[in-house]
């Protein structure tokens, strides 16, 4: 006993006296096993009562939260806007475009009459903003958009070039690069846009647009280490829509009028091919360039007219080589220029001092029991250069058209479209060349012509088909002297004797192309499509030819075969 006391029991008084009331403590309650039966019943009779009356109290909290959840819903419903309910609009206005199977769902909605402006005070978690939600602040209404997407782009020719693909560059059998494949992986396709829109009246509406991507390249751009890009401004603009007038006014960086609509002529509703390849299809029609666009809308919106002021550029093809050498250009041609002021002066760009001028006109027929969106549109352009100590104009420009109809209505949709003229080349996406060079020094635009067509078919609401085809081919504009100097584009005495052997020089194989071609196809499937957005898988492949003129050697030509991959993520 004094072993366990020396061990186990402190010396201080009070300590020891502590030890043994717990020890009481922990070992007391045990003569109290032995209860009545009659006692604890009634225990359990009280425990039953006070488990039901807890029941009562948690159905009416129940309650309580239910209500407190049904005013703030009410509450929070006055500051964000389900895209379904919006009030049915007063005039034209679409909401930010979203490209892939996206480019084809439009959503006019200018939201509706005018309304007060109620300042918001409730913060707008993001997940009620993802995928189906705009938000209003202060009266005015904010769309956020865009993607997060990975690119891969495998080529059987190598072009060093990203996720658009230079047709025009496709490499004769000359170039050693040309012998080699490509693959890229590339995520500068990602892209950011907001809507902005605010109602000053019922019936005057104003609106800005800027949507951004990343493939910008400036000179310190590279793949080595770090793959870091800048982002470029793709549109950007503000708008006015006087509903009761039926006008709206555009002003700011926009697809050109010439690119094709789906509905009408308002802006973020153009009728883009679904390929990944951001550099489209040859034989389609487009250009995004600042511009001042004025839309009149007539016949109940089945007649649509519009003109527009575009920023203007001019390309050139100068002069080719012979086999006994290369033509001089005058002296004192000016053509081009480096770049000045706010522009890479690494680049070359043309003298312009007029603004390209397109006007367009819709009509939306019923044709067989379908809406059908038609187009006609004509484009005028100022060629400038200065050339013996005087300033020098040309004109150009062409007329096109364009064809929408639904086959089967919400379905399989039939696309047409054609433009033709003299220096149009940079509204193909080919990109061959506007214009060349006579041997005084005097501008010749050169004929051409683009065509496309392609057929889009969503059999399932989760799969989206495509088929295109296109073409961009111009006419021979040379002229030669009498001593042999050759010039202009497609001389047939320019050479091409080198542009099957690899290594020759440059000066054996001009090849100045004829005709560009392509077919492709591809498709996007809807991984998934709910409150959290949209995630989408795409695959294109397509194959292109270029032909160059005859020259002396023969008709160069070339093909590429390219497959695309794209995964995105659409948050909004």
């Amino acid at each position: 006993m004094l072993g366990f006391r020396r061990r186990f029991l402190p010396d201080n008084r009070a300590a020891r006296l502590a030890w043994v009331l717990l020890l009481a403590g922990v070992f007391g309650p045990l003569h109290a096993l032995p209860v009545k039966a009659d006692d604890m019943a009634a225990e359990i009779r009280a425990l039953k009562k006070k488990l039901e009356d807890f029941d009562v109290i948690k159905a009416r909290l129940k309650e309580l939260e239910e209500k407190v959840n049904g005013q703030a819903s009410h509450e929070h419903k006055t500051h964000i806007v389900h895209v379904h309910e919006r009030p049915q609009p007063v005039h034209g206005t679409a909401a930010p475009q979203n490209e892939a199977s996206a480019q084809h769902v439009h959503i006019r909605d200018p939201f509706g009459a005018a309304h007060e402006r109620v300042p918001v005070t409730t913060p707008l978690p993001i997940n009620q903003l993802s995928g189906h939600y705009t938000f209003d602040f202060n009266g005015i209404r904010v769309t956020p958009g865009g993607y997060v997407d990975l690119d891969g782009v495998f080529r059987s020719k190598n072009l060093a070039s990203d996720i658009a693909t230079p047709f025009n560059a496709i490499p004769y059998g000359n170039i050693p690069l040309g012998h080699t494949r490509e693959f890229r992986g590339s995520s500068r396709q990602s892209r950011a846009s907001i809507l902005i829109e605010a109602n000053v009246s019922p019936v005057t509406h104003l609106a800005a647009y800027g949507e951004f991507d990343f493939l910008a390249a400036p000179q310190t751009a590279n793949t080595n280490e770090s793959n870091s890009f800048s982002p470029r401004i793709r549109n950007l603009y503000g708008t006015v829509d006087w509903g009761d007038l039926g006008l709206h006014l555009l002003a700011g960086q926009s697809w050109s009028l010439a690119t094709i609509n789906h509905n009408g002529i308002m802006p973020r509703d153009e009728y883009l091919p679904q390929t990944i390849d951001v550099g489209y299809v040859p034989g389609f029609v487009w250009t995004r360039q600042p511009q001042l666009r004025l839309t009149k809308e007539l016949m109940n919106k089945e007649l649509w007219i519009s003109a527009s002021l575009e920023n203007p550029a001019t390309t050139f093809y100068n002069v080719g080589s012979t086999p006994w050498g290369t033509a001089p250009l005058p002296p004192t041609l000016l053509y081009m220029t480096q770049g000045g002021s706010l522009f890479d002066a690494q680049n070359q760009m043309s003298i312009n001092h007029v603004p390209d001028i397109i006007g367009k006109i819709a009509y939306e027929p019923t044709v067989f029991d379908r809406k059908t969106h038609m187009e006609l549109f004509g484009i005028y352009r100022d060629i400038y250069t200065r050339n013996q100590f005087a300033n020098h104009d040309v004109a150009a420009g062409g007329i096109g058209g364009s064809l929408i109809f639904p086959i089967i209505p919400k379905t399989l949709n039939l696309q047409l479209s054609g433009l033709t003229g003299t220096g149009i080349g940079r509204y193909g996406s080919a990109l061959l060349p506007d214009a060349t060079i006579d041997p005084n020094g005097a501008v010749s635009p050169i004929p051409e012509t683009i065509l496309f067509a392609g057929l889009t078919w969503s059999p399932t609401s989760k799969l989206d088909l495509y088929g295109y085809g296109g073409e961009e081919f111009e006419r021979a504009t040379y002229a030669t002297t009498a001593s042999g100097l050759a010039y202009g584009y497609g001389n047939p005495l320019y050479d091409n004797r080198g542009c099957s052997t690899e290594g020759a020089p440059s000066t054996t194989c001009n090849g100045n192309t004829k005709l560009i071609r392509q077919i492709t196809g591809g498709l996007w499937d809807h991984i998934y499509d709910g409150p959290f957005g949209h995630l989408k898988f795409g695959m294109q492949y397509s194959y292109t030819q270029r032909f160059g003129f005859v020259g002396i050697g023969g008709a160069p030509k070339t093909d590429e075969h390219i497959f695309l991959t794209s995964l995105r993520y659409y948050p909004f």
